[in-house]
């Protein structure tokens, strides 16, 4: 993970943002398609 070092702070904590907003859309998105059959 040396490259974190190169890296502006903000910039990754932006990144790291938008990921998670990406991924919690998706999920959401697969919990809604399979409604009827909740995930354990």
């Amino acid at each position: 993970m040396t490259t974190f070092r190169n890296l502006n702070p903000i910039q990754v904590i932006h990144d790291l943002a938008r990921w998670g907003y990406i991924s919690a859309g998706k999920m959401d998105q697969m919990a809604s398609l399979s409604n009827q059959k909740p995930l354990v």
